[in-house]
């Protein structure tokens, strides 16, 4: 059972415009991941024109695109293999340590404790999403 993603795999588009970014999940944390739910079928960020919707294992949060007021490509430092909160609304979403996304969030209409006011997600191509992003919210900050 092969649990690890593998760089060449793109954002995949659905017949309704979705597209879907794979969480990058390294070899080395294949079991840590899979024991919290974190194996491919179940680790997918999914862009659509009105929001971002992350999965991580049994984790999910929905952000409405409106809401980001900033996107980059930042390295991750080397820390946080799986769902984290990182304290004052900063968390990260990755499975292993690679480049990720980092959004930053403004107000939501939504509750959740705590409140996520930055998000890193550790997705298979970075710079795809942030293009596509950037695509869909041109206005965005770098």
């Amino acid at each position: 059972m092969d649990l690890g993603r593998h760089p060449q795999e793109a954002a995949v588009a659905d017949t309704s415009g979705e597209l879907r970014f794979p969480i990058r999940l390294a070899s080395t944390h294949r079991l840590h991941l899979a024991l919290r739910g974190m194996t491919p079928e179940r680790s997918v960020v999914t862009l659509t024109p009105d929001e971002i919707r992350v999965r991580a294992g049994t984790w999910t949060h929905v952000i409405q695109l409106e809401q980001v007021v900033a996107a980059r490509v930042v390295d991750s430092g080397g820390v946080a293999v799986g769902v984290h909160d990182h304290l004052h609304g900063r968390w990260t979403v990755a499975g292993d340590s690679g480049p990720r996304v980092r959004l930053d969030l403004g107000p939501s209409d939504h509750a959740f404790l705590p409140p996520v006011t930055c998000l890193e997600l550790g997705v298979d191509d970075p710079e795809d999403f942030l293009t596509r992003l950037l695509a869909m919210r041109p206005d965005l900050d770098r």
